[in-house]
């Protein structure tokens, strides 16, 4: 999947936006802005965000990886 930054960035706005409507937990959520905020500023010199992500995803701890695997869902859903 290949799109662009800004609607991205609109992806990224809308998760995080629902990862604090649905969880009490406030470190939840800033964990959540702390794994995406990367993914803001990709620039068109890069890979499409899915494989920047993907990458990110091999490297990442776990409780990362689970909200990349649940980020990449939800824009699959969208």
């Amino acid at each position: 999947m290949n799109v662009s930054q800004d609607k991205l960035n609109e992806y990224i706005k809308l998760y995080t936006n629902d990862t604090h409507d649905y969880h009490d937990d406030e470190n939840h959520h800033k964990v959540v802005e702390s794994v995406l905020a990367p993914f803001t500023n990709l620039n068109e010199s890069d890979k499409d965000f899915s494989s920047v992500l993907k990458e990110t995803l091999a490297k990442s701890t776990p409780e990362h990886k689970e909200i990349i695997k649940d980020f990449l869902t939800y824009i699959k859903e969208i």
